[in-house]
């Protein structure tokens, strides 16, 4: 029902003709299941050839006459410190009314700080009642989506108007795809024996330990995010 009001408002362009990629989407392919699978099995042999595979594409995509991933988007640092710190870390209403009204960062750090808060204080109650961790992450929810939308803007504003359509089609491509390799990582670790052993004197349970350990990694993750965008946009005020 909403395809006719984008044709009436989408620009009348001419489509660039260019030879699909094969060799690079099937190297990027075969990188991504590769990582996936090795988080998953921890068998050093699928790490090793996710990184060769990975290599391999960055290669290509440096000499192809037409690369899957547009190398000017590689080049533009701002972009690739926006895009992974949304990988890392991760179109509300609210959030997209915030961000109009204070801008990006402040955005995207009230969103970071409620959920690194709220991820940190579950990986010390991993035991305690499932109503307790429904309501954390509820809060952590809401911070997503504020970072969220912080990062889509961010995104547009460090990317030219000829590159915008390429590059917000990547971003979206490796929000999937961190989101993806999160979940597999995720019951990886619930997977790893030894893992449930608790370093918090007052948790017994070898199961709470599991979420608890596991919420404790993903706030390091969530840190390393928010810094990297942080320190990525610091010269530029959204």
């Amino acid at each position: 029902m909403a395809i006719p009001f984008f044709f009436r408002n989408m620009p009348d362009e001419a489509a660039a003709k260019a030879n699909l990629d094969i060799i690079g989407i099937g190297l990027l392919t075969i990188s991504i299941v590769m990582f996936a699978v090795y988080i998953s099995l921890y068998h050093v042999f699928y790490l090793l050839a996710g990184i060769f595979c990975l290599i391999g594409a960055a290669v290509h995509t440096r000499h192809a006459e037409h690369p899957f991933i547009d190398r000017s988007l590689i080049k533009n640092r701002r972009y690739i410190g926006v895009v992974l710190a949304g990988c890392t870390v991760l179109g509300s209403v609210a959030g997209g009314a915030l961000t109009d009204r204070f801008g990006s960062r402040f955005v995207f750090t009230l969103g970071w700080l409620l959920i690194l808060s709220t991820m940190a204080a579950a990986s010390q109650v991993g035991d305690r009642t499932p109503w307790l961790m429904t309501i954390m992450l509820v809060f952590i929810f809401g911070g997503l989506s504020f970072v969220k939308t912080a990062i889509s803007n961010s995104t547009a504003e460090s990317l030219e108007e000829k590159a915008a359509g390429a590059g917000m089609g990547m971003l979206n491509f490796a929000c999937f795809l961190s989101e993806g390799i999160g979940v597999a990582l995720a019951g990886g670790l619930m997977a790893v024996h030894g893992f449930g052993y608790s370093a918090l004197p007052a948790m017994n349970d070898a199961w709470s330990a599991v979420f608890s350990r596991s919420f404790a990694i993903f706030t390091v993750f969530v840190l390393a995010g928010g810094l990297l965008y942080l320190l990525t946009c610091k010269r530029k005020k959204s």
